[in-house]
This record gives C-alpha cells, structure tokens and sequence, in this order.
C-alpha cells in the first residue's frame, strides 16, 4: 500500500518500484526509498529470496530478488518486510499503516497483555484495544462485553454460540502440527525404510486426541513442494548428526556437550504452553506403552518413529529450551506447530533449517523427515450487530466499518 506502481524487469530478476507521494511515517515524515532499503537490510540477512535493494531516488528503487519471478516476490508480505524506522520516544518502531501505537499494560490477573492503538493521521476511526487472555478467560470477557475474540476454547465457543448477542464463525485451517524424529531423520539419511503417517491415524488424533477444533492434516503439504528452492543443502551444510543414541536433558547447559554419557529416557518436548502440542504428546507417549499388534494407531505411530518404546515419556518445556534443543536434535522427538499456507514455502523452509538443520541431513530436504499430524483452526465470536466482518484466504479476520454486500 505504500507503492504508486511497481512492474517486473529484465524478466522477474528486477522489480522496479515507486513509492506513493503522500507517503508517510506516523510522526508525519515522509517515507523514502532510502527509509525503506534501510528497513530492509535486516530482513535480507534472514531471507536469502531477497538478494539486494538499489535505491534510485527518492521514491523509487529495484528490488532484485535471488532467482527470477513472474510475480511480485512473496518474501515481500512476510511482517520482516514492514517499513518502520526508530522512534525517538519509544522502543516500538514507527510504522505506516492507519492505526498508531497509543499505549500498553501488561501483568493483571486477567490480562496478560494489552495493546490500544488510535488512528493515524488524524483520522475518524475508532479506538481498538487488543487483549492477549488465557483461553480460561473467554467466559469472562464474553460476559465483560467484549466486542470481538479469536479463540480455540471449545467450551467459550459453545458458550458464545448459546447467546444471541454473539455470532460465532469458524476461521480457514491456518495451522498444522507436525511430528519431527531425530531417529527418523537418521535412518532416512543411511537410506533405511521408514513408514509413512496414514489418513486413518491423522484422523484419530484429531478426533480423540486433541480438545480443539482439529482434522488430520489435509494432504499434500506445502513443504513437500520446497526441492525447487535448493534450500536443503545450504541449511545442512557442516551440520553433524544428532546423537539419536543418547538422550540428554535440554535444560542443563552441562549436559550439552557431545561428550556427555547417556542419562535417561527418552522425551517427546513440546512447548509448555501449547495444549494441542500436549494433547499430542501424550497420546504418542500413551500409544508408545501399547502393544503394536493390539492397536493399530499404536501399529501407525511405531512404524513412522524407528525405536519408539514404552521408555519414552512427554516433556513441556520453555520456549528457549525447546528452540535451543530443536537446533541441536538433542532429543528424541517433538511436535511443533507451522502454518498451514506460507505466503513464502520457500521462505519458510529456510526457517525450519535454521531452527533444526538435522532434518536436512537425509538428502531430501523436508518432505519424509517432517510428519504432518492434524490440521487445527480457530473460531471468532463476535458482538452481532457493531461492525462487520470478512475472511480472508488465509484466516485473517477483517473488522470493516459497514457490512459487506448484505454479508
């Protein structure tokens, strides 16, 4: 929205653009090709589909992107990409678009965080807060009168559906969990047989496993389109297996050396915050401790993760736990979740390599060593009657000012 135009060049390896006259900042100035080439240097560290920006003047520049596109590269839309400068009062950037920071709080027992912005540029609009809440609070901010929440709760979403002041939708399936196994990963790499997830157990997990909205992962997935982007090799390189033959304790820096002995059983960490990773977790541990020939879900889980036995127990971990033994396969599996669309596949593959470069190691990039589990989304409750809503492709909840087309 800050471009005039823009047009593809010497056949998609260049993209010229032109910035709008009446671009600006939210302090009021005005927003440059240099304030934007500036914004970007850091985002192009990160996201090698962009190759380099050449500013010509003061409201045009060249963007030219690592390989050749038909379209306007889709690195563009990833938030890395938002024009923003520094702010001389405050550590949040200044930004461009209608709404400007006005305050936030944090810390109630009922809020965690709370964001409220004011319009832009003088404009007539109103004033919205944002509320971070746990999902035991939605009956309560319901009966608070809040005018709009995006939820996974399926007891708020039964609630909200019994009154008729509130409207309740379900968004698009905008994430995927997903299974990854360092002993997995290593017998693709010595090129051993491995099974592959069926519809049947996906469905099962969604269906008894999970307590939110959830469907086994609709198939095909977007990494298993991701070979064209070369990024498996790059991501691998000078990476050592992980040592699928002991299982270490993520939470003791002592322990993260490679010369460290064996010290107990095996775990399946997931994210302490995450409920349907949880959910996950312990029906796999649960499947682990039965029989493969009583159960033929516990039959499916064994044939996708080589040497999983009874041992093996679910784990919650903090956020820089779970990242810090992702990156070094330090364990014996995980589940994590991925967007289900991309803007950028290719993008976001580079992502997941940086986060556990292992999974590159089997030569095939993400396709076999990354196993889809369920699908899962989320539903909007909202005050009927105050304001308008649409939905895009991808999930994002659009508050409009009237109603659309009678919608």
């Amino acid at each position: 929205a800050l471009a005039a135009s823009w047009r593809r060049e010497k056949g998609g390896g260049r993209w010229r653009f032109e910035l709008r006259r009446n671009a600006r900042f939210w302090d009021g100035t005005p927003v440059t090709a240099y304030d934007v080439a500036t914004s970007w240097e850091n985002a192009m560290t990160l996201d090698t589909t962009i190759d380099s920006v050449r500013v010509l003047d003061d409201r045009v520049l060249h963007v030219f992107p690592e390989q050749r596109s038909r379209e306007v590269p889709h690195a563009l839309a990833s938030p890395m990409f938002a024009v923003v400068k520094p702010s001389p009062t405050s550590y949040w950037f200044l930004g461009t678009g209608p709404y400007a920071l006005d305050s936030e709080t944090s810390g109630s027992p009922q809020v965690r965080h709370s964001v409220t912005v004011r319009p832009a540029f003088g404009r007539k609009r109103p004033v919205i807060r944002f509320i971070e809440t746990s999902e035991e609070e939605v009956r309560d901010m319901l009966e608070r009168g809040i005018d709009l929440i995006i939820t996974d709760d399926p007891d708020g979403i039964d609630y909200a559906t019994s009154r008729s002041q509130y409207t309740t939708r379900a968004l698009s399936w905008d994430r995927t969990y997903v299974l990854l196994s360092t002993t997995r990963v290593a017998k693709l790499g010595a090129g051993e047989p491995v099974g592959e997830v069926t519809p049947e157990f996906t469905e099962s997990l969604a269906r008894d496993a999970v307590r939110v909205d959830a469907r086994g992962s609709d198939l095909p997935v977007w990494w298993d389109d991701v070979g064209r982007c070369a990024v498996a090799d790059d991501a691998s390189q000078n990476v050592e297996p992980p040592p699928v033959w002991r299982y270490q304790d993520p939470e003791r820096d002592d322990n993260l050396d490679v010369d460290t002995p064996p010290l107990h059983c095996p775990h399946i960490l997931f994210d302490e915050g995450d409920p349907v990773a949880r959910d996950l977790a312990e029906r796999i541990v649960a499947l682990a401790a039965t029989a493969p020939d009583a159960s033929s879900d516990a039959q499916a889980i064994a044939d996708v993760i080589p040497g999983l036995d009874s041992r093996i127990t679910a784990r919650a971990v903090g956020e820089t736990t779970l990242a810090r033994s992702l990156e070094r396969g330090q364990d014996f599996a995980y589940i994590v979740a991925t967007m289900r669309r991309p803007v950028d596949p290719c993008y976001e593959a580079r992502q997941w390599l940086r986060r556990a470069p292992w999974l590159g190691l089997d030569g095939a990039g993400l396709s076999r060593a990354v196993i889809p589990l369920v699908d899962v989304r989320s539903h909007v409750i909202a005050r009927t009657g105050r304001f308008g809503l649409s939905v895009d492709g991808y999930g994002n909840v659009l508050v409009v000012d009237e109603m659309l087309e009678g919608r």
